[in-house]
């Protein structure tokens, strides 16, 4: 089945992972669905509920986690053991997901329950990094060792939750995002949309780098900078080129300055404010590249550049056939993640129809796009009389593909098969 999109940037419309949808889901039978079963595929189907929307929650070595909190509008839940919680919400109702636990870096999701067809929704924690400590009063640097991604904050600087001068040590947590990863993009606080410090409408960003910075008291209290105190960061950056208004890109260098946006949970998006300018570490270190610039406060920080233009990219994706060939399968839920070369970036997919929306504007032409689908699920409609069967735990592997230069692309083919995910190096 086809799918295509040429349509228009929106604010909801951006998230790291992104939904496909199609329609078809059928509802003309009042028996809950059952499990679709194929040869040489055992473990790769579940039972879904189309009542309960599930959200399962792993960390980034894909171990699930227990007693995380899943905040949807003014209700919440918290996992189970199977690192599960299955949120009872409207057919329609569009859902925004702020998923947190201690010692994870909190995230943000929005999905639309009816598109997933009553589908899981995996969410991908990532461990906060205890990177070193700082004296309240002395102030000091701390350096993730393994990036570089640093911060740098002056003495007496930090405050507590009632605006109160802290004393002491104060533990610092940096948690970098490596944004040439698919699988590191999944961890990103929140949807790559931002709002801009000129006034104009939210827009899709695409990161250069991206890390989570918090600071704690030795009890655990979380502290920030006071007002008027400005602390210095660097992160490290997963690229070597600066993608340009026309959607060029062009080799990064020494003094280039790229906009700082944070990630801001109240307005469920990334704010711009400040910029960062790039230091040239040298061709011997790796990253190459680095950005420092000056924040007022802690949170995810994000080098970010707007995305330009507009052009369309058209997938073909079908369900595996169904047992004898008896029944057509029809896809009615999934996560793609992509990038295009070492910049990132993906949007969500709002659709219930046959038609589903995806913007081409990251991608340069001539360059490589790689993606991978996880979390699939197909309905085979009348595969054992008025029974509805479903078959999930469906996906394709991380595979990269040259995209032409020119306005429009259609990908190969591609056909889901039971899920075995693929590593990226």
């Amino acid at each position: 089945m086809h799918f295509t999109s040429n349509k228009k940037f929106e604010a909801a419309s951006f998230v790291l992972v992104t939904c496909l949808f199609v329609s078809g889901c059928s509802s003309s039978s009042s028996n809950d669905p059952k499990t679709l079963t194929q040869e040489n595929s055992a473990n790769a189907s579940n039972q879904i509920n189309h009542n309960l929307y599930t959200v399962k929650v792993v960390d980034t070595s894909g171990d699930v986690l227990a007693d995380i909190n899943v905040v949807y509008g003014d209700a919440s839940a918290t996992t189970n053991s199977e690192g599960v919680v299955q949120l009872d919400v409207a057919e329609n109702e569009n859902i925004d997901l702020t998923v947190s636990g201690s010692g994870y870096v909190k995230q943000q999701r929005s999905v639309t329950a009816s598109d997933l067809g009553g589908g899981a929704k995996t969410i991908t924690l990532q461990t906060r990094e205890l990177t070193g400590t700082i004296s309240a009063q002395d102030g000091g640097r701390v350096t993730h060792s393994a990036t570089g991604t640093a911060v740098e904050v002056p003495a007496d600087a930090f405050v507590d939750a009632a605006g109160q001068p802290v004393q002491g040590t104060v533990n610092a947590y940096i948690t970098p995002v490596d944004t040439s990863r698919l699988e590191s993009l999944r961890t990103a606080a929140g949807p790559f949309v931002g709002i801009p410090d000129d006034g104009s409408d939210p827009t899709a960003i695409t990161s250069y780098g991206m890390a989570d910075f918090t600071f704690e008291t030795e009890n655990g209290d979380e502290v920030d900078l006071a007002n008027g105190q400005l602390a210095t960061i660097t992160i490290s950056l997963g690229t070597d080129k600066i993608l340009q208004d026309d959607g060029t890109l062009r080799d990064m260098a020494g003094g280039d300055t790229i906009p700082l946006w944070y990630y801001d949970y109240e307005q469920k998006s990334w704010v711009q404010e400040g910029s960062a300018t790039v230091a040239d570490m040298g061709v011997d270190n790796t990253p190459r590249f680095q950005a420092i610039g000056s924040v007022s406060h802690f949170t995810p920080w994000n080098c970010d550049a707007r995305l330009p233009g507009q052009s369309t990219i058209t997938w073909d994706i079908s369900c595996p056939a169904s047992p004898g060939d008896i029944s057509v399968g029809t896809i009615v839920g999934g996560n793609i993640i992509y990038h295009f070369g070492r910049l990132s970036g993906p949007q969500s997919i709002y659709n219930g129809s046959l038609v589903a929306e995806m913007s081409r504007s990251q991608f340069v032409p001539g360059g490589e796009l790689c993606y991978e689908i996880t979390d699939a699920i197909c309905d085979y409609p009348g595969l054992l009389g008025d029974e509805q069967f479903r078959q999930a735990a469906l996906g394709a592997p991380y595979t990269c593909v040259v995209v032409p230069d020119n306005s429009n692309f259609t990908m190969p083919a591609i056909t889901l098969a039971p899920q075995q995910l693929a590593g990226t190096d």
